[in-house]
């Protein structure tokens, strides 16, 4: 029984989290699309501000590729500056949020 569960019950959570992800992705696109069209443009643009974020975040990223990298796959320059990339976004992100949030509070205190 484990064996099972260890190999079927993994791939089928596998395929579950990817029709999942699909679904919650194409479900608002689907929506935009039959109702209001318009509002792709707002999809664009944050898309756009996204891909401009992680672009700035690549291009900060260090390529090194370290030994322990290694074990987990991550032998080439570019796939180390990929990841790097990713994790300078991800911190990119949480700055601008928590500028966001202090901005709004202090903005409360003036109206």
């Amino acid at each position: 029984m484990d064996v099972f569960v260890a190999e079927y019950g993994l791939i089928l959570s596998y395929i579950m989290i990817i029709l999942a992800c699909l679904g919650a992705v194409l479900a608002p696109l689907i929506y935009a699309l039959t109702n209001d069209p318009k509002s792709l443009v707002k999809i664009g643009i944050t898309i756009g501000v996204l891909a401009v974020v992680y672009l700035i975040g690549y291009v900060m990223a260090d390529g090194t590729v370290y030994s322990r990298f290694i074990p987990n796959g991550v032998t080439t320059e570019s796939h180390s500056q990929a990841i790097g990339g990713i994790l300078i976004m991800t911190y990119l992100m949480l700055a601008i949020a928590i500028v966001g949030v202090v901005v709004n509070v202090v903005s409360g205190y003036f109206k």
